[in-house]
């Protein structure tokens, strides 16, 4: 690798960390100018209630290093969420003001008509979500899901890139038991051995892959023409 691709290489997460820093801090202000009824020192001192997950992308780099309260002079409060879904009812019903949401959660509230908007895409999911088999079920090649039970987390980025693959392999859903878990819930059943194969992010991921084997992953779905994306999106009707 050449000295200007290993440059490239090591700049552009940090440009990219950046970048979301500029935008959420511009968030953050812009939510301060907006709200004229609230009086400086109470403003100042209430916290901004911003909605997470726990998947791989740059705004957790600012995040753990407490770069938007510095930068915006506010106190964050960061309030984890285990699905898109569940942010975007948080979104909804006004606890918080702004969340980290992938491309289907942000599908599912455009058809409920929510007043939400993207301000910023953070990253292109690849590596970071997979489809996960056990290594106790059997599964070899993707024809041997069927008959299996697959977990996954209804109206999220993994449930769109599992019903591409299975579209992708031509292998009928109704071929297959898909059922409803978020995360944690999925690494229970995993350990129960109440799940043959799950298509997730992390922490989960990694914790399926101790005793599993990656059968095809966001990026490689990306490929076949099902992309996937996460990003910021507010209320900016509030």
């Amino acid at each position: 690798m050449k000295d200007h691709e290993i440059m490239s290489t090591k700049t552009k997460p940090l440009i990219i960390t950046a970048i979301v820093v500029v935008a959420i801090v511009a968030f953050i202000v812009w939510q301060n100018k907006k709200d004229n009824n609230t009086s400086a020192s109470v403003r100042d001192n209430k916290p901004v209630v911003i909605a997470y997950q726990t998947g791989v992308d740059p705004s957790k780099v600012a995040q753990a290093n407490g770069d938007y309260e510095k930068h915006s002079q506010r106190t964050i409060q960061w309030k984890k969420f285990d699905a898109g879904s569940d942010v975007v009812n948080a979104l909804a019903s006004g606890d918080v003001v702004l969340g980290n949401i992938g491309s289907s959660p942000l599908a599912a509230a455009a058809s409920r008509n929510l007043p939400i908007e993207v301000f910023l895409i953070t990253s292109k999911l690849g590596g970071s979500e997979a489809l996960v088999v056990s290594n106790k079920s059997g599964i070899k090649t993707p024809q041997d899901l069927i008959g299996k039970t697959i977990a996954v987390p209804f109206v999220s980025t993994t449930h769109y890139s599992l019903l591409s693959a299975l579209k992708h392999w031509n292998i009928p859903e109704d071929k297959v038991k898909i059922i409803n878990l978020r995360p944690p819930e999925i690494s229970a059943a995993w350990e129960r051995g109440d799940i043959d194969a799950a298509y997730v992010w992390e922490p989960a991921l990694s914790k399926a892959k101790a005793s599993g084997t990656v059968l095809t992953d966001s990026k490689q779905v990306g490929e076949w023409g099902a992309l996937n994306r996460t990003g910021f999106v507010g209320d900016f009707f509030i």
